[in-house]
């Protein structure tokens, strides 16, 4: 029987080559900078170490590693207490805080 590892890396806000010299690309990027736990967007070279760890990782299958410096932890996973019982209050609030910052980053990717 064969067995398989499946792992995979969840990245956020990567710093490239691509489009140097921007101004749209250095606002974009000081806006989410400004949103993450380590205060700076990530590199290619970090992710590249995320995954050299979970292709090295014999063991350990199934899982996820989020690379995104933290971005999520500025953004509620969900509508405050009193709200929580109610699918389009937490509908609201979720793509009130997701949608305009991932709007502006898809626009930027696909100018």
């Amino acid at each position: 029987m064969q067995r398989y590892l499946t792992q995979s890396a969840a990245p956020g806000v990567i710093d490239t080559p691509w489009r140097d010299g921007s101004d749209q690309k250095s606002a974009l990027f000081a806006e989410f900078s400004s949103k993450t736990a380590v205060g700076r967007v990530g590199t290619s070279e970090e992710i590249g170490q995320a995954i050299a760890f979970l292709v090295t990782n014999g063991f350990m299958t199934g899982q996820t590693i989020v690379c995104d410096g933290g971005i999520r932890l500025s953004y509620p996973r969900s509508a405050p207490r009193e709200d929580r019982g109610n699918e389009l209050s937490r509908g609201r609030l979720e793509s009130e805080y997701y949608e305009k910052p991932v709007t502006k980053l898809n626009n930027f990717l696909c100018a």
